[in-house]
């Protein structure tokens, strides 16, 4: 997992801006240089995204790789 503080982050959209989705809080989430990276060219995705940060990561080749973030306010 990844525990680069958000504010040192980038903005990323869910549903891809340059595919029709909207710049809204609903379609918005921080992630890393590294983690946008791939997630933007490299062919992985992002699914089952909840509001403590956990989500599951899919990599090109299908095996998915499930991130539980610490709770706020603790250190990883």
């Amino acid at each position: 997992g990844c525990n680069r503080r958000a504010d040192h982050c980038q903005i990323d959209h869910a549903h891809p801006w340059n595919d029709g989705g909207h710049t809204s809080p609903a379609n918005l989430g921080a992630l890393c240089t590294r983690h946008h990276q791939l997630k933007t060219h490299a062919g992985w995705d992002i699914t089952d995204s909840r509001p403590d940060g956990s989500c599951t990561w899919t990599s090109p080749q299908g095996r998915r790789y499930d991130h539980h973030p610490p709770p706020i306010g603790t250190t990883a």
